[in-house]
């Protein structure tokens, strides 16, 4: 059964007990797939097994299909990953998740310093981040246009270009951008790739660069990250602020331009040189690496996923810097294999599965973080609050 046949499908079969209901999300995990269908009378959505759903254990056969079509030293390559290489992967993705969690605090607690003990330079280089970001993120509500034509074609479009001459774009990850997020979030993030300032972002990686000369460029990326998941958070707060921060919703819409920005500075950092009509493409794939169906789900934002209408864009604000840190890992583990000459996880299967369960690994040890960085976030409102007095 295809996607489209799943999504019009009302009635369902759950563990053989017939339910009626609707398919909010459908989600294609290595060789299988996963339904969130959404029963008859309650509020939200629940992930499934296909064989749950549909009483059958037949694998998603687009992936099969694909993992056939790629070569090793004339030997068909093997998508199933050694287990032990695998598990050593995840390991590590859940360690750099500890690691940049750390970083982050350190990055507001220096801010602190910077205010508590009136460090000119410093407290410049602070209200300079925190005007840029406002300034951003309001040109950005300005000029962003709703995408014109189908932005599925668009979409399709970009992701053409990114893989010329390096090979076929994974299937599973053409579908998650085309066929499982949400129409409004696609042309959003359409808009943004198209107007970012790309000069802007080099410009901005040139002075990293300047004031850390010998910083190499995942610890320039470390650094862009923590601007911006900070600041777009604390600037994209809705409403008045208080204790707890999970009440208190961010704006999405207003900051995923700073998300689009640091996609950007990151490929800067690592001095990539794609062809300009390359880039677009490259920055889309990586958002549907980092962001698919059940990603989504683990941040509490399904919202974004098709068939689920977006009420409003806003979402809880250890939620948003959690979306920066797992979009910016991403981002540094494609841009680390480029510059290497390794396989691409959007167009080589098995370096896609290994990268897909290293951001699920990395996003679920940041969410064992919540409340450690929803108390970061406090304390950076706090660093803002003294910049706006000051």
């Amino acid at each position: 059964m295809n996607i489209e046949e799943i999504f019009q499908k009302q009635t369902f079969y759950l563990n053989g007990e017939e339910k009626k209901g609707k398919v909010l999300a459908v989600s294609t995990h290595v060789n299988r797939r996963r339904v969130c269908f959404q029963i008859e009378g309650e509020k939200q959505g629940k992930w499934f097994s296909e064989s749950e759903l549909f009483g059958t254990s037949s694998e998603n056969e687009v992936i099969q299909n694909e993992s056939q079509q790629y070569t090793h030293s004339g030997k068909v390559a093997k998508s199933d990953i050694s287990v032990n290489k695998q598990a050593e992967k995840e390991k590590e993705a859940k360690n750099k998740a500890e690691r940049d969690i750390h970083s982050l605090i350190n990055f507001v607690a220096e801010m602190q310093n910077a205010i508590q003990y009136r460090a000119t330079k410093d407290i410049e280089t602070v209200s300079r981040f925190f005007e840029d970001t406002q300034k951003t993120m309001i040109q950005s509500l300005q000029t962003a246009v709703k995408a014109v034509g189908d932005t599925s074609n668009q979409a399709c479009q970009l992701l053409d270009q990114a893989t010329q001459g390096s090979g076929k774009l994974i299937t599973t990850l053409h579908q998650t951008i085309t066929n499982l997020w949400n129409r409004y979030w696609l042309e959003r993030l359409i808009d943004l790739i198209k107007i970012v300032d790309v000069e802007k972002a080099r410009n901005t990686v040139s002075k990293v660069k300047g004031d850390y000369p010998t910083l190499p460029p995942s610890q320039i990326a470390e650094h862009l990250i923590n601007e911006k998941a900070i600041w777009a958070t604390v600037t994209g707060l809705i409403g008045g602020i208080v204790p707890v921060l999970t009440t208190i919703p961010v704006d999405l819409f207003a900051t995923l331009p700073l998300l689009v920005q640091m996609v950007y500075e990151i490929s800067f950092a690592y001095e990539d040189d794609s062809k300009a009509a390359e880039k677009p493409g490259e920055i889309l794939a990586i958002f549907g690496l980092a962001l698919g169906a059940e990603q989504l789900g683990k941040l509490g934002i399904g919202f974004l996923l098709k068939h689920s209408p977006i009420p409003n864009w806003g979402i809880g604000a250890s939620t948003n810097v959690i979306m920066f840190l797992t979009v910016g890992y991403a981002t540094r583990e494609f841009y680390e294999a480029k510059v290497k000459g390794v396989a691409s996880p959007i167009t080589s299967v098995e370096a896609y599965i290994t990268l897909e369960k290293k951001i699920g690994a990395y996003l679920e040890e940041a969410i064992a973080e919540k409340s450690t960085i929803e108390a970061t976030v406090i304390e950076a409102v706090s660093v803002k609050k003294q910049i706006v007095l000051s």
